[in-house]
């Protein structure tokens, strides 16, 4: 009974959030896939853990383009990661979570659908919520904790190639 739950649930999860941004969501996957054609590199699907899922492209054993998910407990994370081939720069990462509210102090949490569109070199942070373009902050600090996880992904990425 259990394991027939659980699919149940996670699609009914998926898609309750799906709903909030997926023109957006749509849009960047569109320009993800794009660019993965134009990249043509070697694709290998990599699964850290049963929750834990990625997609990597590599070009001249590098990884050039990646998208990971995750799976916590309720709802999910995503990052579409572009990396620049000339110099091995993270030019962008579409960084998308749709996570439970936990600031309501009941059981029925809200999923909370957001994706954020980040330059690491520029610092900027493009911000979506119901499918709009709500603004565009500055906030170095914010993105350079995200790229220190893309980085360490990116690294573990290139390990796993190197073998």
């Amino acid at each position: 009974m259990l394991k027939k739950t659980i699919p149940i649930l996670l699609l009914f999860i998926f898609f309750s959030c799906e709903k909030s941004n997926s023109f957006i969501e749509s849009n960047f996957e569109n320009e993800f896939n794009d660019s993965i054609r134009k990249l043509n590199g070697k694709h290998v699907k990599v699964e850290i853990a049963p929750d834990w899922k990625a997609d990597v492209y590599y070009l001249n054993s590098k990884p050039r383009m990646f998208f990971y998910q995750t799976m916590p407990e309720n709802g999910f994370t995503s990052k579409r990661v572009y990396i620049n081939a000339d110099n091995d720069n993270i030019e962008k990462i579409i960084y998308r979570t749709c996570l439970p509210d936990f600031t309501k102090n009941d059981d029925n949490y809200e999923l909370i659908d957001s994706i954020f569109e980040i330059y690491p070199r520029n610092g900027l942070i493009i911000r979506y919520f119901n499918n709009q373009r709500i603004d565009s902050v500055s906030d170095t600090k914010r993105i350079n904790k995200i790229l220190k996880e893309v980085k360490y992904i990116k690294d573990g990425f290139e390990l796993h190639n190197s073998r």
